[in-house]
């Protein structure tokens, strides 16, 4: 934190000589122009470490944030493991969404909510979908699965919905 330190104390000079410049000022048409050059001066001053952070270069920082090796061998850890995090997150989310989508899909297809909507993952992304339409008929649950395959850019055998008690393979099936 030695550069809060400096900062408010080169703050505290600007501030000081900006006051006394002000105060030293005759009385006349030029001071109000004289006092927003000052003001200006102090903004910049206040500013300061915003404008450095904005040129910020990780590679010139990490001497002062970490001096020692093994220091900053800790925050490249920590920055892993919250990149990591991070990255969970944003696939955990992004899979929720992915399935109330196909769970809409699902509900377009057959025409009204099914039972159940079951999302299978691959590591390239939608591996299988299974959903459970026990109201439906035969030819009802074979055209939702084609309907769903078309609509979520998969194969037909990949999408499989369960018509009545049982489920079938590679579309619809009792």
């Amino acid at each position: 934190m030695p550069w809060l330190v400096r900062w408010v104390q080169d703050l505290i000079v600007v501030v000081f000589f900006a006051s006394a410049a002000y105060l030293l000022l005759p009385e006349n048409e030029l001071r109000p122009y004289a006092r927003l050059v000052m003001g200006l001066v102090v903004i910049a001053a206040l500013l300061a470490p915003a404008v450095e952070l904005l040129q910020w270069e990780p590679a010139l920082w990490a001497p002062r944030l970490a001096p020692a090796g093994e220091e900053a061998a800790a925050l490249i850890a920590d920055g892993r493991r919250m990149a990591a995090e991070a990255q969970r997150r944003v696939l955990d989310e992004g899979r929720a969404r992915a399935e109330a989508h196909v769970a809409g899909v699902a509900e377009l297809a057959l025409g009204g909510p099914p039972a159940a909507v079951e999302v299978m993952w691959g590591p390239e992304g939608i591996e299988r979908v299974r959903v459970d339409a026990p109201h439906a008929g035969r030819d009802e649950a074979e055209r939702a699965a084609r309907v769903i395959a078309g609509l979520l850019g998969l194969r037909p055998e990949q999408v499989a919905v369960a018509w009545g008690a049982t489920e079938g393979q590679g579309g619809a099936g009792r």
